[in-house]
Parts: structure tokens; sequence; C-alpha cells
């Protein structure tokens, strides 16, 4: 097509798939050390036919490229579908949820609050997490909170022991720690169910636990 590469830059940033590889075929007034300016501008590479095997690399390398980003883009489409299931199903669950980053709460749900007995969302903001969990093994929770931040999250979900006498439920609280869809973001939930619900879903709940969920294993692939 008698198409400028600009403008095909233009058109294929301003689309649905803005990291798709541009291959320039080597332009007739073109010097070596112009390469550098054609990247910077978004072109993958460019290549010379009169080197055949060396654009049959080039063009190999494009393909695996295209093909890794969009792998990538399936992954996060259904990372980001599992994770608007789990917080969906944390909501039907009657669970306490916080949005925790670099171990400070930022965000908080009513049930959040009323379980440590917090009346005001504000009064929570900029409040480290240990401050309320208050765990009796603090060591092993530290351990197991470094592992989760590092995005091994099949740790993400135990039972602590809490020593924070403004728990509104019995000891131990049953919680699990999720990635959040904002940047350098952790999401908490806290099982707040009664201590007979929780009996009857004991058994289903160990089982639960003994492998990871579809959630953890689409993030552990990514």
């Amino acid at each position: 097509y008698d198409l400028k590469y600009e403008q095909a830059l233009s058109l294929i940033q301003l689309s649905k798939q803005p990291n798709l590889p541009i291959i320039l075929l080597k332009p007739d007034n073109y010097q070596a050390d112009q390469y550098a300016s054609y990247i910077r501008k978004g072109v993958y590479d460019i290549l010379n036919l009169d080197y055949l095997d060396r654009f049959y690399i080039g063009l190999l390398r494009a393909l695996s490229l295209s093909r890794i980003l969009l792998t990538q883009q399936h992954l996060m489409n259904e990372l980001e579908s599992a994770q608007t299931q789990a917080q969906s199903l944390a909501q039907e669950s009657n669970k306490a949820i916080a949005l925790i980053q670099e171990g400070i709460h930022i965000q908080a749900n009513a049930e959040y609050l009323a379980l440590f007995g917090i009346k005001n969302e504000e009064d929570i903001v900029g409040l480290p997490l240990l401050d309320l969990l208050q765990p009796k093994e603090l060591n092993d929770f530290k351990l197991r909170f470094k592992k989760i931040t590092q995005g091994q999250f099949d740790f993400g979900r135990f039972d602590i022991t809490t020593l924070n006498n403004h728990v509104a439920i019995p000891n131990p609280l049953k919680i699990e720690f999720l990635p959040s869809t904002d940047e350098d973001a952790l999401q908490i939930t806290i099982d707040i169910e009664n201590s007979e619900s929780s009996n009857i879903t004991a058994s289903t709940t160990e089982k639960n636990t003994q492998k990871p969920n579809t959630y953890q294993l689409i993030n552990r692939t990514i």
C-alpha cells in the first residue's frame, strides 16, 4: 500500500493491538546511524530483503513477540475476569474486605470496619495492617506476607490468631490475600460468617485450601 510508516504506526497505536510489532523494510536512503531514531518512533525492527537469512530470523522474532503479547493479553483478561469473580464471591459470602498498599490500609468495606470496631473509613486509611491484625505468630505472618507481596499467592489463604481485643469474631481469623486491580496493592478478605456456618463449611474450606484456586493458577502462569 502507498502508506508511510508513520501513518502505519499511528493506525496501529490507535487500534486495539497497540503492541503489534511493525517491521520496516529498509528505505532506499537508509543510513545505519538512523536505526535508533526509527526504533524510538515505534518500529520494531528494520529488515533488508537483500539478506534473506537475517530477514527470516527477524521475521520469526517479530512473530514470536506478537504471539507472546497476544498470550499475555489473553492471560490478563482471564486474570481480570477471575479477580472480578473472586471479589463478587467475597461480597456475596459476607466477607470483610480491605485494600493494602505497602502494608498500609488504603480502603475498606463496612464489614471490615465493623470487624475491628472502627466507625469511619477515614480512621483506617494509613493504618498499618499489623496494627489491626496483631497476629500471635508474628514472625510466621511476616514471612507469609513477604512471599505474598512477591506474588506467591499460594500462601495467601491461611488462619491467624489475633491479639486484638476489638475483633468482633472469635479466633482464628480466616484470611486470604489476593492481587488488586490497583497498582502495587493487595486485597485482604476475612471470613466473618458466624461460628455455626464456619463449622458447617469447615471441611469444604479445608479441601479448597489444599490446592490453589483458578485465580491463583492464572496469576502464577503470568
